[in-house]
């Protein structure tokens, strides 16, 4: 007996190419629809970009007026705002290469995005913590939060990292200050922590500690202090709630590392740099600022490992110069139609169930079928 064998695989190639060709078809217009990622908000992106751009200069004229000299070597671009390798209010090590990459005035239509993703709008209250060690993020996240026309509720620590805002007669605090006499921006700070590590500046010394307090008391801040690290988040909390009155936190930005808005360093790299929609399963039983709002569900701007970032919004590593408002990759970055996707695919799959049902795959299956020569095999 000899029995005749069918191959599937060479059956069906009229039916395949012709399914191919429609997908890719679909491929093709959805490439070629692609849209900018930076274009529903383009213009409030430029108008935070632009406003980060005047308040670095008017940090950069601050910093002259004190007589603090720019270290050509440190801060390339002229900036201003890359501070000193140690002085006695600078809390931990810090990473030269990320606080320069953040002298681009373009990081506040970066953040602008990233809320407006988050859906913060005018009028929203949004809950931030500063450190000192970003003053440039600082001030772009300022920036962003105006143009939205947001409510910051800001709680910030006063002392910085390496290369950060840690000359101990401009901090962070002293450069935000200056901001609003200069009427770039509203709001600032309702208190301050000492911070570094405990968020109660414990590795620096006496007179460390003494220019942070003094910093305070200048800028008219009331200190952040409780016993300990775990009282300090508490404390920021219940201030954020109580300021809040009763409306809903629609975001929380941290910048940095600080101890209290972070926590331990399992908690910090749960998160992802950038935008967290969600909790990661790490935060549940930690305790900081950051995991607290989390878990409630508020969406969390995650503003560190600033390499990763830059990377992912194409902005310049390093650069050599203040770059310009609206250069870089971030007012070109693509982002795909999902409408048009959603609505190729649906055509797709309408169209492989009419061939189904019409019979055409089961033609030209035939019709491939009989043009294939059979194979015999014999039966044993």
């Amino acid at each position: 007996m000899r029995r005749v064998y069918w191959r599937p695989q060479s059956l069906p190639r009229k039916a395949m190419l012709l399914i191919a060709g429609l997908s890719l078809l679909a491929l093709g217009l959805v490439e070629r629809a692609t849209l900018n990622a930076a274009e529903p908000y383009y213009e409030d992106m430029l108008s935070a970009s632009r406003r980060a751009r005047e308040a670095f200069a008017a940090i950069g004229r601050l910093r002259t007026q004190r007589g603090i000299a720019l270290q050509e070597s440190l801060d390339p671009a002229g900036s201003g705002l890359i501070g000193h390798p140690l002085t006695p209010v600078t809390s931990v090590p810090g990473h030269l290469p990320s606080k320069q990459t953040t002298i681009n005035p373009n990081w506040a239509g970066v953040i602008l995005l990233m809320l407006r993703q988050a859906g913060v709008g005018e009028g929203d209250v949004v809950a931030v913590g500063f450190s000192g060690s970003f003053p440039a993020l600082n001030a772009s996240v300022c920036c962003a939060l105006e143009v939205l026309g947001a409510e910051p509720l800001i709680l910030s620590s006063a002392a910085a990292s390496q290369y950060g805002a840690n000359h101990p007669e401009l901090l962070w605090i002293d450069m935000e200050r200056h901001l609003q006499r200069e009427g770039l921006i509203r709001s600032r700070s309702l208190g301050a922590s000492l911070g570094g590590r405990e968020d109660g500046a414990v590795s620096l010394s006496e007179e460390g500690r003494a220019l942070l307090a003094r910093a305070l008391e200048r800028n008219e801040l009331p200190l952040l202090a409780g016993p300990d690290l775990r009282s300090r988040i508490r404390e920021r909390i219940a201030l954020y709630t109580e300021r809040a009155q009763g409306r809903a936190v629609r975001a929380y930005v941290n910048v940095g590392g600080g101890a209290a808005s972070v926590g331990g360093p399992l908690v910090d790299h749960a998160f992802k740099p950038g935008l967290n929609l969600s909790a990661p399963g790490l935060v549940r039983g930690s305790e900081s600022v950051m995991a607290h709002f989390a878990r409630e569900g508020v969406p969390v701007l995650h503003l560190s490992n600033i390499s990763t970032l830059a990377e992912r919004f194409r902005m310049p590593l390093q650069p050599a110069r203040l770059p310009a408002v609206g250069a870089g990759g971030l007012y070109s970055l693509p982002s795909y139609d999902r409408r048009l996707a959603g609505a190729s695919l649906v055509t797709l799959l309408v169209a492989l169930i009419a061939f189904a049902r019409s019979g055409v795959l089961s033609n030209l299956m035939s019709t491939s079928a009989e043009s294939q020569p059979a194979r015999v095999q014999p039966v044993l």
